[in-house]
Order: C-alpha cells, then sequence, then structure tokens
C-alpha cells in the first residue's frame, strides 16, 4: 500500500480523524499539491453556529472554492466528513418536486424523505457537495436545513438508499403487455441479460452473479450513501439493454433507516 492510498484508509475508515487529516494535508503540500493541502485544512476548521456550520463564512466559501474542481472520488475519500440535515419544511409540493429531481427518486420516496424530518438527507459528503446541496434545497424547496459535521452527536436518522435492477418485458406489438412465464426462450435471455448487466456493474464474475440474480427485479446495493448509490446507477446506465422484447433498468430508491 502506497503512502497515500494509508492516508485514504484511515480517513475512510475515521472520517473524523482530523490529526490523520493534518498530517495528509502537509504530505501534499511537500509533493506540490497546494490547493488539496489547503482544502483538507479549511474543512477541519470551518466555523460553526453551535452544531451547524457557518456555511456563510469565508473559509466556507474558500473551501468550496478549492473543492469544486478537485476529483469527486478523492474528496469523498480523504474529506467526506459532513452531514446536510432537513430540520423542517414549509411547502410540501415545492419540496417534493426539489427532492425528486436531486434525488433521483420516486415520489413515495421522496415524501418519506421530506415528511420524516429532522433526518440526514446526506451523510458523510465532502463540504461542498454538502454546501451545493444545502444550497439548492434551501432556496428551491421551501426547506429548513444545516450542514453538519458528521461526528455531531444525537444526529437524526439518515436517509439511505437501496439499488435497484430490474428486467421488464416490452409491449407487444399488438398493444398487449406480455408476462414472464409466457416464452421460456425470452425468459432465459432475459435472465441472462440482467446477469451480465450484474456481473459488470459489480465487477463479479458471471457464476456470482447468477446467483444473485434470483428474480427480475431485486436490490443491487442496500443501505447505500447517495453517492455510491448514484454512481453505481451511473454505472448500470451505460450498461443497460433494450431489445424489441425486454429491457434491463437500474434506478435508486430512498429510503430512511436509522444508521450510525
Amino acid at each position: 500500500m502506497s503512502e497515500e492510498s494509508a492516508f485514504l484508509a484511515a480517513l475512510k475508515a475515521n472520517p473524523a480523524d482530523d490529526l490523520t487529516r493534518l498530517v495528509y494535508a502537509d504530505w501534499l503540500d511537500e509533493r506540490g499539491e497546494p490547493a488539496k493541502a489547503e482544502y483538507l485544512r479549511l474543512i477541519t476548521s470551518v466555523p460553526r453556529r453551535g452544531d451547524d456550520v457557518d456555511t456563510s463564512s469565508a473559509e466556507a466559501t474558500r473551501a468550496n472554492e478549492l473543492g469544486l474542481p478537485l476529483p469527486a472520488e478523492w474528496k469523498e475519500a480523504a474529506a467526506g466528513r459532513f452531514d446536510v440535515v432537513l430540520l423542517n419544511f414549509t411547502d410540501v409540493v415545492r419540496g417534493l418536486k426539489c427532492v425528486r429531481e436531486l434525488f433521483g427518486v420516486g415520489l413515495g420516496d421522496a415524501r418519506a424523505m421530506i415528511e420524516l424530518a429532522p433526518n440526514r438527507l446526506l451523510t458523510r459528503v465532502p463540504f461542498d457537495s454538502a454546501l451545493n446541496y444545502f444550497s439548492r434545497l434551501t432556496e428551491g424547496a421551501g426547506m429548513s436545513l444545516a450542514v453538519r459535521p458528521s461526528e455531531c452527536h444525537g444526529s437524526p436518522r439518515a436517509v439511505v438508499y437501496q439499488v435497484i435492477a430490474e428486467c421488464y418485458l416490452v409491449r407487444d406489438k399488438g398493444g398487449t403487455w406480455p408476462r414472464f412465464g409466457d416464452d421460456l426462450a425470452r425468459d432465459a435471455d432475459a435472465r441472462s441479460a440482467l446477469t451480465r448487466l450484474v456481473a459488470d456493474a459489480l465487477s463479479i464474475g458471471s457464476d456470482v452473479a447468477q446467483s444473485r440474480v434470483t428474480e427480475y427485479r431485486f436490490v443491487l446495493a442496500d443501505e447505500a450513501p447517495f453517492f455510491p448509490a448514484r454512481r453505481l446507477v451511473e454505472r448500470c446506465h451505460s450498461l443497460c439493454t433494450r431489445e424489441e422484447r425486454f429491457a434491463t433498468s437500474c434506478y435508486i430508491s430512498g429510503c430512511v433507516r436509522v444508521v450510525p
């Protein structure tokens, strides 16, 4: 394991470990990456108002500016230590519309996400990502939110996500909906396409993927943070199949659960 990989592994195991984060920042400075180093130092010291980060402070503004061009996966590994907390809402219609657009979930999931406030809509995300979602939800959805370090004690329950993979049948030219079980050869082809999708998306062997595909609709990932769930869906979209007889698909389902 390289020295940098060791830093990232330690921060992934303990996102609140600012001592390691600051040592890592010094290491980055020594290797000619001052923007990353300054970004890490800033997120350890952004001013707070009680538990909440002061999102209007100069330090917060600078951290956001530095973070925007940095690689997303690096930020999640090195700096994923903030939550976006929904405190309450004042306009359910605008709230539902904004949550569905930002998170890509269905109406029922969006309603659960806002009506069960207070909860954490995003957990352990980089500061600039947290600030982006905080701003868009505050301005466009009639919601009261806060950005908080993930290690705050007494944080409310979090929204975690399922990634659903499915294979569905395409309407016949005559206008009727076919059913699984009517055409065994077609169903076998559909199951094979779904197995290939799972194997490629998760980088697992076809035998392992086949053992997971027990239904035509199943949970591909469970209790996943939003950004990894979204990346998995995006990867699946590039692999999905559509034929005249069937199509494979993948999407996020949000559900409010209690997580540490």
